[in-house]
C-alpha cells in the first residue's frame, strides 16, 4: 500500500507540473530570456545554455593571463609580487582607492590581519586576532583600517596596526562582516547571535571623531539564519545588508529600513551602485538579481535577474559586484560573467 501511495504522489506531482506549465520545475532545454509578470512589473530572466566544459587547466589559465590577444587579458596581468602562507588562508582582501594598500584577513591558522605596499609581499604590519578567522576593510584613501575578530570590532592605525579604537560587543553577540564607507566617516558591523541568543545586529559607528554608535538594526535569527555580508553604496548614502535568507537595504544616516525582501539561500555580500539605486544579490540556488528603486512606491522592484545554467560542478551564484555607475555587473558563478 505504501509502494502505491508513493507511486500515486510521484505520478500526480509530473502531471501537475505539466498541467501548470511546469509551475514548480525549470525545462532544462529552455534556452534565452524570458519575461517575468508581477504586480503590473515586468522583468526579465535570462538562461543561458548548459556548461559541459571542463575545468581549465592552470596552464591554459596563466596563457589567457598572458597573452596580449586573449579575452583574458586585462592591462597585461602582470604581478608586481606575491606572497603565501603554507598553513593560513587569505580569505579576505580589500584595496584602498590608490591600490597602494592592501589590508589582509588571513583565517584557519596564524589568523591575523595583515597590511601590504604595493612594494612588495612583506608586510607593513600584522595585528594577531587569536583564535578568530578576522573580517577587514580599508577606506578610499586608506586612512581608516577596520577589523572584526571574536567578540571585538577594532580600529587600526594604518601606520603601526595599532588599535585607534576597540568595542567590546554584548555576551549574546559574537563579530562578523564589517564594511567602511568609502570616505571613512561610518563603519557598519555585522554581529551574529551567540548561544541561546534569538536576534542578530548590525552596528552603526560614526567615525569622524571618537567611534560612536549611531544606530543599530535588530532582526530576528528565523529571518537570517546568518548575515551574510554588508556594503555602502559609493556616495555612503545607503547601506545594503545580505542575510543567508533576508536583503535589508538602509539609510546609512538613520538607520531606517528603506525596503527589505526574502533572499534564497546566499553566501553573498551585496553590490550597490553609486546612489544606492540599484543593488545586485547572488544566491546558491544560482540567480543573480538585480534590483532597482522605484521612487513612487519608495521600493526595490526586481529590473532583471540570469539563472547559472545546470554543469557538471557547481551552479551557485557566489560573488556580485557592480560599477558606481551601474552599467555593467560582474559575478562570480562557476565561471566568470560580466552582464550590461
Amino acid at each position: 500500500m505504501k509502494f502505491r501511495f508513493i507511486l500515486f504522489l510521484l505520478v500526480s506531482i509530473i502531471t501537475f507540473s505539466f498541467i501548470t506549465d511546469n509551475i514548480y520545475i525549470q525545462s532544462k532545454d529552455f534556452v534565452g530570456t524570458k519575461k517575468i509578470e508581477k504586480n503590473g512589473i515586468i522583468a526579465f530572466e535570462t538562461i543561458s545554455a548548459q556548461n559541459k566544459g571542463s575545468i581549465e587547466s592552470l596552464e591554459d589559465h596563466l596563457l589567457g593571463m598572458n597573452n596580449s590577444q586573449g579575452e583574458q587579458f586585462v592591462l597585461g596581468g602582470s604581478v608586481l609580487w606575491f606572497t603565501q602562507d603554507p598553513v593560513a588562508i587569505a580569505n579576505i582582501v580589500a584595496l584602498n582607492a590608490a591600490g597602494s594598500s592592501a589590508l589582509t584577513g588571513w583565517g584557519l591558522n596564524d589568523m591575523r590581519v595583515s597590511l601590504y605596499s604595493d612594494a612588495s609581499g612583506n608586510p607593513v604590519w600584522n595585528f594577531p586576532t587569536g583564535t578568530y578567522d578576522p573580517f577587514v576593510d580599508i577606506s578610499s584613501d586608506g586612512s581608516k583600517i577596520a577589523a572584526t575578530a571574536g567578540t571585538h570590532f577594532y580600529m587600526l592605525s594604518p601606520v603601526d596596526g595599532s588599535i585607534d579604537f576597540q568595542f567590546a560587543l554584548p555576551d549574546s553577540f559574537y563579530a562578523s562582516s564589517v564594511a567602511l564607507s568609502r570616505d571613512g566617516s561610518m563603519a557598519v558591523v555585522l554581529a551574529q547571535a551567540w548561544g541561546s541568543s534569538t536576534t542578530y545586529r548590525a552596528y552603526a559607528f560614526n567615525l569622524t571623531s571618537t567611534p560612536v554608535i549611531d544606530w543599530t538594526l535588530d532582526v530576528p535569527v528565523s529571518e537570517v539564519a546568518n548575515w551574510a555580508g554588508v556594503n555602502f553604496s559609493p556616495d555612503g548614502s545607503v547601506v545594503a545588508i545580505t542575510g543567508r535568507n533576508h536583503l535589508y537595504i538602509l539609510n546609512s544616516l538613520s538607520g531606517s529600513v528603506i525596503w527589505h525582501n526574502f533572499i534564497d539561500n546566499t553566501e553573498s555580500a551585496p553590490a550597490i551602485s553609486e546612489n544606492g539605486k540599484v543593488v545586485v544579490t547572488a544566491d546558491n540556488s544560482g540567480f543573480v538579481q538585480t534590483w532597482h528603486f522605484d521612487s513612487g512606491n519608495n521600493e526595490y522592484f526586481l529590473l532583471w535577474q540570469y539563472k547559472v545554467p545546470p554543469s557538471a560542478f557547481s551552479s551557485w551564484a557566489s560573488s556580485v559586484g557592480i560599477s558606481a555607475k551601474w552599467q555593467h555587473h560582474s559575478c562570480w558563478l562557476s565561471y566568470f560573467s560580466c552582464f550590461r
